[in-house]
């Protein structure tokens, strides 16, 4: 009796647990399925996945900085005009925008960001141009104009 009450423990596991490789998926639906490289072509060590963002999602730097449409307002970041530009981030009057794609071109860069604000969230697509200078950002997509604060 004890070893038939092992044998129906047993069989409930392996039909709780699905295959070796993974829980069971839905009829009809096929497992997913992951590739892993045990080394390199070379026989060093296997290649690695990073999570740091890399340039097609990065600002490019010599566009960072504090920005306002009027050099008046720069002090303290104040003035509706105003637009703080960091690797990943974009920070306008009245909502901050998380860098989802940047396209570089040769005068320009379009960049694609997720935005929040006033209780709403939209992506945007605005396309930038710096000045030979570097102290003068224009917004092609609304023609705004901004001048480096800092």
């Amino acid at each position: 009796m004890a070893s038939t009450w092992v044998m129906v423990s047993l069989t409930a596991l392996t039909a709780c647990a699905g295959t070796p490789e993974g829980p069971s998926t839905p009829a009809g639906s096929a497992p997913s399925t992951a590739v892993t490289t045990s080394s390199s072509p070379t026989g060093g060590a296997p290649p690695t996945t990073s999570t740091t963002p890399t340039a097609a999602n990065t600002v490019p730097e010599a566009y960072h900085g504090h920005w306002n449409t009027r050099l008046t307002d720069c002090p303290g970041d104040s003035g509706e005009g105003r637009l703080i530009v960091e690797d990943r981030t974009m920070t306008f009057y009245e909502s901050v925008g998380q860098v989802i794609s940047v396209t570089p071109q040769s005068d320009r860069i379009t960049v694609t960001l997720r935005l929040n604000g006033e209780g709403e969230t939209w992506e945007e697509t605005r396309t930038w141009t710096l000045s030979p200078d570097r102290n003068t950002l224009t917004d092609v997509t609304d023609k705004a104009t901004r001048f480096r604060c800092t």
